[in-house]
């Protein structure tokens, strides 16, 4: 491969595993692609709505008595935010 064209696609010859939710996975895996790399999809979580959304609403309306929120995920926190 050239020298350019390796800087272009950096990952070539790559295997990546995306492990990311199958729906949130495809503008990973093009970018990948788009590297060079050859991603593997491997779906290790799936979101899913809770049966009951009661806890985090009783939490989100005690908002005051914290000083601090942390969210874990990109999801988690749009979770919160639809509420």
């Amino acid at each position: 491969m050239e020298p350019a064209a390796a800087a272009m696609q950096p990952l070539v010859g790559r295997r990546i595993v995306v492990t990311r939710p199958a729906a949130q996975a495809a503008r990973l895996i093009d970018q990948l692609r788009a590297g060079g790399a050859r991603p593997i999809a491997c779906p290790a979580i799936a979101t899913v709505e809770p049966t009951s959304w009661e806890p985090l609403d009783a939490a989100l309306n005690a908002l005051g008595r914290y000083r601090w929120v942390l969210y874990t995920s990109a999801n988690a926190v749009e979770s919160v935010a639809s509420r």
